[in-house]
């Protein structure tokens, strides 16, 4: 069995054995005891180059990897992301930095299926959550978003199911597909005006949503955006939208009155289909096609 290797830092002939630095800044300093190893003295340095050669290209490849006592983080080239929580649950506030770095995104499933977790709390310094970063986080009842986030990735709250509250930050730019799917806790929400577009599936299945304020940017509502959204009773569609997509609000089954904006030029086939108690529906003066099917089922 080989000994295990020990570093030194040299003062020109001269060594002394410390236990090795992070690699990271200090390597090109420092030089391996391989002499237990059967490799000379004056071998080690051109090993130590080497070494820190492909360390250096393995963290350009895949970011340097490190962890806190709940997180573990990787960097990229504007600061730090987490790739996976592994803490105890109930309620965390994710950190701003991370090692003097800004915590800049949450990664793909960083989160996922992290039932524990009760209450969560984003620094400003997140303008990024990845693909299904909190899916299946069924016990999570609070969720503060801090104010920089810009971009929710496809099904990022994919089944928070017990989620009572969101309060969107004005800078999101849009709403992935199926990153609220299944969220049947969500009872309002207000899309700030920053939104331009909701993509397919967004918000399918929340069942408990009463109130929809869409903002003023939005100018596309993608098919199914809205589907299986029982509760729903108070939509206002902005002025500026310019089209509603394929079943966008099937089974809507409690919208009583709609408003088309002039704005609006497509509703597409089905947009409307099983909204049952919807008495009355006005279409504005841009409307150009009427997909078939829009009102199914209506009364």
């Amino acid at each position: 069995m080989q000994p295990p290797i020990t570093w030194a830092v040299f003062d020109g002939e001269r060594g002394v054995s410390e236990p090795a630095p992070r690699w990271r800044n200090t390597l090109l300093t420092m030089k391996p005891d391989l002499e237990g190893w059967g490799i000379p003295r004056r071998r080690t340095r051109y090993f130590a180059v080497r070494c820190f050669l492909w360390l250096e290209l393995l963290r350009a490849c895949v970011g340097y990897a490190g962890q806190s006592e709940d997180f573990l983080f990787q960097t990229n080239e504007a600061g730090a992301v987490i790739v996976q929580y592994v803490g105890a649950g109930g309620g965390v506030a994710v950190p701003p930095v991370w090692e003097g770095l800004p915590v800049v995104e949450i990664g793909s499933r960083a989160f996922a299926d992290a039932v524990g977790l009760k209450s969560l709390a984003l620094p400003d310094s997140v303008v990024s959550i990845g693909e299904a970063a909190f899916s299946g986080c069924t016990g999570l009842t609070n969720l503060v978003l801090g104010a920089g986030a810009t971009r929710i990735g496809p099904s990022a709250f994919y089944r928070c199911s017990n989620l009572p509250g969101l309060a969107l930050p004005v800078g999101l730019t849009k709403i992935a597909d199926h990153a609220f799917t299944g969220c049947a806790g969500l009872t309002n929400l207000v899309l700030p005006d920053t939104v331009v577009a909701v993509d397919p599936y967004a918000f399918a299945g929340c069942a408990r949503l009463a109130r929809l304020s869409l903002g003023a940017g939005v100018t596309v509502l993608g098919e199914y955006a809205f589907y299986g959204c029982g509760h729903l009773s108070d939509l206002i569609l902005p002025d500026g939208l310019a089209s509603v997509g394929e079943r966008a609000f099937l089974d809507c089954s409690s919208l009583l009155v709609i408003f088309l904006p002039d704005s609006v030029t497509n509703v597409a086939s089905g947009a409307f289909s099983g909204c049952v108690w919807l008495a009355g529906a006005t279409n504005g003066s841009g409307l150009q096609t009427l997909g078939d099917n829009a009102f199914n089922g209506c009364v």
